[in-house]
């Protein structure tokens, strides 16, 4: 991967959103709930989580508490992780 350039979340990831870029995976579930939950409109608040419960759970808080979500991954709890919370806060 990083030979080629590429980024790999991890293993057992539910994916990751840019609201106004990109979702991958199933965070943040369904159309209607990112509708519901504001996540279409680009804010200020980045994370980075090892649970996908608790991804969706902070694009809930944060997207009700903020001017909305920057960006958010999930990159898995497994034990052999693609990326670490250190790539993701550099990149923040």
């Amino acid at each position: 991967a990083d030979q080629k350039g590429v980024v790999i979340i991890g293993p057992a990831t539910v994916g990751g959103l840019k609201p106004g870029c990109f979702k991958i995976g199933n965070t943040g579930g369904m159309m209607d709930n990112i509708l519901h939950s504001k996540l279409y409109r680009p804010g200020s608040v980045a994370y980075v989580s090892k649970s996908g419960g608790m991804s969706n759970e902070l694009n809930n808080i944060v997207s009700h508490t903020t001017d909305g979500v920057y960006e958010g991954v999930a990159i898995g709890g497994d034990r052999y992780p693609g990326t670490t919370f250190m790539d993701h806060i550099k990149r923040y």
